[in-house]
């Protein structure tokens, strides 16, 4: 069988294009004679053996044949190939120029394999948008040969879109609840010094632990087609205001060879413990799935009480007590700027005018405990 390692090489990729030919097969199941069928056609890989490359277009044929492909959005699921392997893998549609053939739109496959312990589900919105800069590169620069740049892609996935929060946790130090307050108040970034990818690993890292595209559907969000840094943050965003006492300033974010250092302190008890469980571990260090699920962990969380807060909100209306018990929840929850913000917007969003009123007197109690600020 083929021999897996944990190394980089273990971080295995392939590109295809896929096209449906014209055949005469009879089958024997339905009685129907099928017309056509699917071709896989290697542009680009490194996988490591012939028997497990043409295994893994045996597989996509079986997925797609059933028709477990939906273009732009990939899947990660079980892969037999003799060792624990998971395959993520995705379906791209090109536009392609005709200078680049007949033109029109051509489909194509990309794959990529890791052992099972890299949990690639987790990170399944990052390998979404690598994948799509994959296809614009091939939209722009043609696939026959495959660009340099695409290459490139391909073989930097792993350390792109799983190892990125790693280094962002290590980067960021003493910094890191302060840059998660920064996330989930979606506060707007600016970046000093540093290289690309530190600013391309941090903006990933506030993507990933914000609120905003979960719990702010009404809010237009930049689809993955519009730039090939659509599942970043757009720094190009206005400040918006916030509950914690002050409007939303943009965060400077000074990068150095081995550490980062926010323009702000701001933080909470909520982000404390959060960024406590990233970097507090009996072992020599948690891997990039383990720290992604506390991410999610904690991401739940605030979004339970939110929803937990919006429905005392409601009953506030009517109920002095409930008034009561809601101030009393965001006193003891940690977090009270956050869920007031994101309670605040929506109530903005509805023009709920006695949500509003709601709100703003439990924010002015809660200046006055110094819950706020």
């Amino acid at each position: 069988g083929v021999t897996w390692s944990l190394e980089m090489s273990s971080h295995q990729f392939a590109l295809y294009s896929l096209d449906s030919i014209d055949v005469e097969e009879w089958d024997f199941v339905s009685g129907k004679r099928d017309s056509s069928t699917l071709k896989f056609s290697p542009l680009h890989n490194n996988i490591e053996t012939e028997v497990t490359e043409l295994n893994l277009r045996l597989f996509l044929d079986s997925r797609f044949s059933r028709g477990l492909a939906y273009s732009g959005s990939g899947n990660v699921t079980t892969f037999s190939s003799g060792f624990d392997t998971v395959c993520y893998y995705c379906l791209l549609e090109a536009k392609l120029d005709r200078k680049w053939g007949d033109g029109g739109v051509k489909r194509f496959v990309v794959c990529f394999l890791a052992s099972s312990e890299s949990s690639l589900e987790h990170f399944c919105s990052e390998l979404d948008a690598h994948s799509q800069l994959i296809l614009q590169d091939i939209q722009v620069s043609g696939c026959n040969p495959i660009s340099e740049q695409a290459k490139e892609l391909l073989s930097t996935w792993h350390e792109n879109n799983v190892d990125y929060i790693i280094r962002c946790v290590e980067k960021s130090g003493s910094s890191l609840s302060s840059l998660i307050f920064t996330s989930l108040m979606n506060v707007p970034t600016r970046f000093s010094g540093g290289t690309e990818r530190d600013k391309q690993d941090i903006e990933k890292f506030v993507a990933t632990c914000g609120l905003s595209g979960i719990l702010q559907p009404h809010i237009k969000e930049k689809s993955a087609s519009d730039s090939p840094s659509a599942v970043l943050l757009d720094l190009d965003t206005p400040a918006v205001s916030n509950d914690s006492g002050r409007s939303a300033d943009v965060t400077l974010i000074t990068v150095t060879s081995n550490a980062l250092q926010l323009s702000h302190s701001d933080t909470n008890r909520f982000c404390e413990d959060w960024a406590k469980r990233m970097t507090d571990s009996d072992e020599t260090r948690l891997t990039a799935p383990q720290l992604r699920q506390i991410v999610e962990e904690f991401k739940l969380k605030a979004i339970q009480d939110i929803n937990t807060l919006k429905r005392l909100i409601k009953q506030s209306e009517a109920s002095y007590y409930a008034l009561y018990r809601s101030f009393l929840f965001l006193k003891l929850c940690g977090n009270a700027a956050v869920l007031l913000q994101y309670a605040r917007q929506e109530a903005i969003s509805l023009t709920a005018k006695d949500s509003l009123s709601v709100l703003d007197s439990l924010k002015s109690h809660l200046v006055n405990e110094t819950v706020l600020s």
